[in-house]
């Protein structure tokens, strides 16, 4: 007969096989890229779990949901989602959740409007931003076309050579999310007159000399 104190180790040696066997799993994960966009956004997720799960449930707060264990997941709307893993194996099971972890802003909408569209050379635009958004505007970036530029919310761009141009404004919020827009064919310049003439005759003496201009 075995005395008492060995076989308590006996069983404790073997109750403790048993259960590392499968060791307990830990649920965890991070987004590998940025978990804040604009308008949309794909994350790639990676899972950090311990414990060698072999069963992943994701669910992304949008509706969607995985059973891979590094699922990429595209974002098509605005708003703040929270983000759960549910790992297991054969004995254990385990639970994660970030709230509010992906982020996707509001796009700011770009638009303006201008005093006039048929100008003649060095004619002046006023050029009036129409822009707005969820968040603060901070940046205006206007190109109007034929190489000037102005980062002023409303300017003013007298336009020196004749032509055809488009007219973009890019708009920038507090968030660093951008918009633009583009008026294609906006502003027609028209070329200024030069005005000359000649006449036939330059000299006379004559007092009635008829002269042709």
């Amino acid at each position: 007969i075995l005395p008492y104190q060995v076989l308590i180790s006996i069983i404790l040696f073997s109750m403790l096989s048993v259960f590392s066997a499968t060791s307990q799993v830990t649920a965890n994960f991070t987004a590998l890229n940025s978990n804040v966009g604009c308008g949309s956004l794909i994350v790639e997720f990676e899972d950090l779990s311990t414990g060698n799960p072999d069963t992943w449930n994701w669910d992304f707060g949008n509706g969607m949901t995985s059973n891979l264990p590094n699922p990429v997941i595209m974002y098509t709307n605005p708003g703040i989602f929270s983000v759960k893993l549910t790992v297991s194996n054969n004995n254990h099971s385990d639970s994660y959740i970030i709230t509010d972890y992906i982020i996707i802003h509001d796009l700011p909408n770009s638009n303006f409007s201008e005093s006039i569209n048929t100008i003649c050379q060095y004619d002046k635009v006023v050029f009036t931003d129409q822009s707005n958004g969820f968040a603060n505007i901070v940046d205006w970036i206007w190109d109007f076309g034929d190489g000037g530029s102005s980062n002023l919310q409303n300017p003013i761009y007298y336009y020196p050579n004749d032509g055809t141009y488009n007219v973009s404004l890019l708009v920038r919020d507090d968030n660093g999310c951008e918009n633009i827009v583009v008026a294609t064919n906006l502003i027609e310049v028209k070329k200024i007159p030069t005005a000359d003439f000649s006449s036939d005759i330059k000299i006379s003496c004559d007092s009635v000399q008829s002269i042709n201009f």
